[in-house]
């Protein structure tokens, strides 16, 4: 038999990351569900630090994305925002969402929520494929382009016609794990929350010490290589998650490395379904 008594109290749920000092922020918009985005609106909203999400997504689940997703067995044939809506309602059920079985259009972003083009927003584009609606957002809002092909990852902080992993009008499958996907969301999260500075003299909203504000592809192969077993199995490690990415001077560890800064711009998105809206305020 299983029971559950719901006693909610807000300072019980953060309490342990006040101290913290994270970031807050009006909005978080997020764009595209899949392997990627159903893992950055679990977690923006498990930080309870965004006022309100509004995600993007307009297809279902299948067989297939249980491999890379928090999504169930028990939602497959479901709509990914109805399946993620669910998932955020059982943690943390005072979080304002809004989600959307449909394609992104910013003309039904601003219809919903018409203050998400001002400061305070923040734009996960977690999508596969390649758009330029980005440029519809003034630049008060910040945007982050999320992409992976198998172990290698993309944050592209500036996507403006670029292309991060996908190049063409259409959805291409690729290798894929839990590990990649969720890494990518954890990094990005983070490093809003942490690492993001308020607004500037330029009226941009830009990262503080510039991490991820031009595009940087890594290698999550070369990633656990360097980390895991040239450090954590052979000496203690202990590293903060405000510091940057300190590249070695050796020519070998750059070699085994595929971190490389690129310039390009980007986007990407999904097929089109039916149409459902779902609207949780905070209670």
């Amino acid at each position: 038999m299983k029971s559950f008594i719901w006693d909610y109290r807000g300072d019980q749920l953060t309490n342990r990351q006040n101290k913290l000092e994270l970031k807050s922020f009006n909005h978080s918009i997020i764009i595209g569900c899949g392997g990627i985005g159903s893992w950055v609106a679990l977690d923006c909203a498990l930080t309870g630090k965004f006022a309100n999400l509004v995600i993007f997504d307009d297809d279902d689940i299948e067989t297939s994305n249980l491999n890379r997703t928090p999504f169930r067995v028990c939602d497959i044939g479901s709509q990914k925002v109805n399946a993620i809506f669910d998932l955020i309602m059982e943690r943390r059920p005072s979080q304002s969402v809004v989600c959307i079985n449909e394609k992104y259009s910013f003309q039904r972003l601003i219809e919903l929520c018409p203050t998400a083009n001002e400061y305070g927003t923040i734009v996960f584009d977690c999508r596969d494929d390649i758009y330029e609606d980005l440029k519809e957002f003034s630049t008060k809002v910040k945007i982050w382009k999320l992409g992976y092909d198998g172990l290698e990852l993309t944050i592209d902080g500036n996507p403006r016609e670029r292309h991060v992993h996908g190049q063409s009008q259409g959805y291409t499958t690729v290798p894929s794990f839990v590990y990649p996907s969720q890494l990518i969301a954890n990094l990005i999260v983070g490093h809003v929350l942490i690492n993001c500075c308020d607004i500037i003299k330029d009226n941009s909203l830009v990262d503080s010490n510039k991490m991820f504000n031009d595009v940087i592809t890594f290698d999550t192969g070369d990633l656990l290589f360097k980390i895991i077993y040239t450090k954590m199995l052979h000496e203690h490690l202990t590293f903060n998650l405000k510091d940057k990415v300190k590249e070695s001077d050796s020519e070998e560890s750059s070699k085994k490395s595929k971190c490389s800064k690129i310039e390009s711009e980007s986007s990407g998105s999904k097929r089109a379904v039916s149409t459902t809206t779902i609207v949780a305020t905070p209670v």
